[in-house]
């Protein structure tokens, strides 16, 4: 079986805004860590261990707002390496001030989603931050780290093209990257279907290249790339996928949650695997263990797989 190699440090769930469509990197809340109990050796002696042992040398810094935590450029630093790729997930808000956090990257996607003030207020329910995005996006320009827009697609702005067309110009004046993320689950209010995502696409004069995993692309000459992205549940029941069970295990990260457990599944709310003692006594036989049987658990007894 050919695994992603790739772990999401979920560092913390607090989050600075309160999106409409947020699913929490697939949390569930009654299992939040509140101590703050981790500390930046113990991501160190993580991605090292994995690194070591199991090949696995991409990592990324997701949250909630991965910028909130005081410590978050001390784990970078310390993950970071010549051999393995360490990307960071966040709104943007904070990145102004801990700028520096981008010598220790290789990417950085900032969720922004749009440029008219109402509408990034309705969709984060917080006033007067986009401003504070679109600063902290000019602050690392100069940096040598890959930046990305990440869109998602909620059906209240993005019903009609103006919102995207936005988008699209300011990337293209900033020579970035757009990832269009189709919301989910399917049955949220805010949802639009890959279908009419690409429709929109398409209308723009671009046209479909390669589709790889849980990214399809986009290219129109002289403006920037586009990618259509999914989490795996999106694909379950796609006719594309002959395998549902093989493709989750074949696409999933490894999500470690805020207090070190390991949530194999977005739609069962099942036990956790916890990796805090392992991680505290820098135990790697034990880590690589609860690793092997996470993986084990990912895709198998699926509630979304029709039989």
């Amino acid at each position: 079986m050919n695994y992603k190699n790739e772990v999401r440090f979920v560092v913390t769930n607090k989050c600075n805004f309160d999106c409409i469509f947020c699913h929490n990197e697939g949390m569930h809340k009654e299992n939040i860590n509140k101590k703050n109990i981790i500390n930046p050796n113990d991501f160190k002696f993580i991605a090292e261990t994995l690194e070591k042992c199991l090949e696995i040398k991409k990592f990324v810094l997701t949250g909630g707002e991965p910028l909130l935590r005081n410590d978050i450029v001390d784990i970078a630093k310390l993950i970071k390496n010549k051999n393995n790729e360490i990307n960071l997930i966040t709104n943007g808000v904070l990145l102004k001030n801990k700028q520096n956090i981008a010598n220790y990257l290789d990417g950085i996607h900032v969720s922004i989603g749009t440029l008219d003030k109402d509408k990034h207020e309705f969709r984060t329910g917080v006033k007067n931050q986009l401003k504070n995005t679109l600063e902290g996006i000019d602050s690392i320009l100069n940096f040598d780290v890959d930046i990305k827009l990440n869109v998602a697609m909620v059906k209240s702005e993005n019903y009609n093209l103006d919102n995207l067309i936005s988008i699209i110009e300011y990337a293209k004046k900033i020579n970035k990257e757009i990832y269009l993320i189709e919301i989910y689950p399917r049955n949220s209010d805010h949802h639009i279907s890959f279908d009419y995502i690409e429709k929109m696409i398409y209308s723009l004069g671009y046209k479909r290249g390669l589709e790889k995993g849980l990214k399809v692309s986009f290219s129109k000459e002289g403006y920037p790339n586009l990618y259509i992205t999914f989490i795996p549940c999106a694909f379950v029941n796609s006719p594309l996928v002959d395998d549902a069970s093989a493709f989750c295990k074949q696409n999933q990260s490894i999500y470690i949650m805020p207090d070190f457990t390991i949530q194999t599944c977005f739609e069962k709310n099942e036990e956790h695997i916890s990796i805090m003692e392992d991680v505290k006594n820098r135990y790697e036989g034990g880590l690589i263990k609860k690793i092997k049987l996470a993986r084990a658990k990912i895709g198998k007894n699926c509630p979304l797989i029709k039989n």
